[in-house]
């Protein structure tokens, strides 16, 4: 994400999992990432790093939970071991 300042921040979306890059369906859940968010100003609820200091959060573009999008357009999982909802998961199927 590159924020107003021109600082790139790596940001992982929180509470989902996506396929890797070289994992099946890893590129195009990136790049339906991409189609909604590209060149939009999003924000960024979070303020948490993983091990790897990328930013955890969700990523909020007027008032749409895109993490949750991802999880319904089949783009990514829920996170379940956190006692988190299916019921996002269980609506894209």
């Amino acid at each position: 994400m590159l924020q107003a300042n021109n600082e790139l921040t790596r940001i992982r979306l929180n509470g989902i999992d996506a396929p890797e890059k070289a994992q099946p369906f890893g590129q195009r859940s990136r790049q339906a990432l991409t189609a909604m968010i590209a060149g939009k100003a999003v924000h960024i609820a979070g303020n948490n790093l993983d091990r790897y200091d990328r930013l955890l959060g969700t990523v909020w573009y007027d008032l749409t939970d895109i993490n949750a999008v991802q999880v319904i357009n089949g783009m990514a999982w829920a996170y379940r071991y956190r006692g988190s909802s299916q019921k996002t998961e269980n609506k894209a199927r």
